[in-house]
């Protein structure tokens, strides 16, 4: 599903990914395949940011921890760090190499 969409000037909202249908609305065959594209992107990226929000959380926790233990943060803050970049670095959840959480 497409969330918004701009056809011949017009806002449509929530449409179906769906070439045929696309079509139909007046976008060429190379506008609906770019504007599917955009949209399996969008949900990639999105996927990718779901699954990391529980790993920031942790992180978070671990930096706490590490600073109430005196301990040096900085490879906590690296990973912290390493999370938020991968939405720059990767398009597709499938394909992230997730970096590896440092212990205390």
């Amino acid at each position: 599903m497409i969330k918004q969409l701009s056809v011949n000037g017009e806002i449509l909202i929530n449409v179906p990914a769906v070439k045929s249908e696309l079509i139909e609305l007046g976008l060429t065959a190379m506008e609906a395949e770019q504007a599917i594209f955009d949209q399996n992107k969008k949900s990639e990226r999105e996927a990718i940011r779901n699954y990391r929000v529980p790993l920031l959380i942790e992180a978070d926790h671990l930096v706490n921890i590490a600073l109430d233990k005196g301990e040096d943060m900085t490879l906590f803050r690296e990973y912290r760090q390493k999370l938020r970049d991968v939405t720059k670095e990767y398009d597709m959840l499938d394909t992230v190499i997730w970096p590896t959480k440092p212990t205390l």
